[in-house]
């Protein structure tokens, strides 16, 4: 009974020393082929933290200049859902006049 015990924990002992040196070395293979991207994600981890930054403070001033738009009064009709709130100038898609996307007509034929 012992000695299959101990025959099982060499086993088990031989395996994982090679699952530890397979992982070494996948380590060591990644580093020496990708290693150079390590210092690029923390320059793009600096970028991306100061743009949140500056998003932040931006919000800030979009939450101030959107408080004077209101949908109250809700109107009473029957679908409640679309159509009242076009005719609020604040609420307006068409800033800089309509949105006429058309298709161009085709050339004529010879």
């Amino acid at each position: 009974m012992t000695l299959k015990s101990s025959g099982r924990t060499k086993l088990n002992i031989k395996v994982y020393q090679e699952l530890i040196e397979k992982s070494d070395n996948a380590y060591f293979e990644w580093k020496k082929q990708w290693g150079w991207l390590v210092p690029e994600y923390k320059l793009m981890k600096e970028e991306l933290s100061s743009l949140s930054e500056e998003k932040k403070d931006s919000e800030k001033t979009k939450v101030i200049l959107g408080a004077k738009r209101s949908l109250k009064p809700f109107p009473e009709t029957v679908n409640k859902e679309y159509g009242w709130i076009c005719n609020k100038e604040e609420f307006k898609l068409e800033r800089w006049g309509r949105d006429d996307w058309s298709t161009p007509p085709l050339p004529p034929d010879d």
